[in-house]
C-alpha cells in the first residue's frame, strides 16, 4: 500500500517488486481517469502490465460503467475482481477476525484466496494453485 504520491522510499520498493497490484475502484467516471494518470505513470518508469495487475476492487453489477469499456478506454486488462461484501468485511472488523477465517466459502474469501494463490512465489501466476500456503492457512 502507498499514499497518493511517491516517495523515494515508495518508489524504491516498487521498482524491487516482481508484481505490483493496482487496485481500483470504478465508482465514478473520475475513478477511470486517476486509474489511467496512475498507468501512465506506471508506462514512464518502464513498469509494462507483466509488472503491474489491474485489479478491481469492490466490483458489483451496479457500475454505470462496463468493464470492457474500462480495458478499451484504459487499453489495459483488468486482471481479477473482488466482490464487494460490506457485510462479511464489516462484521469480520468487528470480531476481529480475517474475513477469510469467518467465511471462506464467502465469493470475496474465494477471489482474496485465488488473488494470492497467483502471487505464489512473489511472480504472477495465471494459473491458480490450489495447494497454496494461503489457501490453507485460511480453510
Amino acid at each position: 500500500d502507498t499514499a497518493a504520491d511517491f516517495s523515494s522510499l515508495e518508489m524504491a520498493a516498487l521498482d524491487a517488486a516482481d508484481t505490483i497490484l493496482l487496485l481500483a475502484v470504478l465508482e465514478q467516471v473520475s475513478s477511470v481517469k486517476n486509474i489511467r494518470s496512475c498507468l501512465e505513470i506506471f508506462h514512464s518508469l518502464g513498469y509494462d502490465e507483466q509488472k503491474v495487475k489491474l485489479v478491481l476492487n469492490r466490483a458489483t453489477a451496479k457500475y454505470n460503467l462496463q468493464i470492457r469499456d474500462v480495458e478499451r478506454i484504459l487499453d489495459y486488462s483488468i486482471a481479477r475482481r473482488l466482490s464487494n461484501d460490506f457485510e462479511l468485511v464489516t462484521r469480520s472488523l468487528a470480531r476481529k477476525l480475517p474475513y477469510l477465517k469467518m467465511n471462506p466459502q464467502a465469493a470475496l474469501s474465494v477471489e482474496v484466496a485465488a488473488l494470492a494463490d497467483t502471487l505464489r512465489d512473489g511472480h504472477w501466476n495465471r494459473e491458480k494453485l490450489s495447494d497454496s500456503l494461503f489457501t490453507k492457512w485460511f480453510s
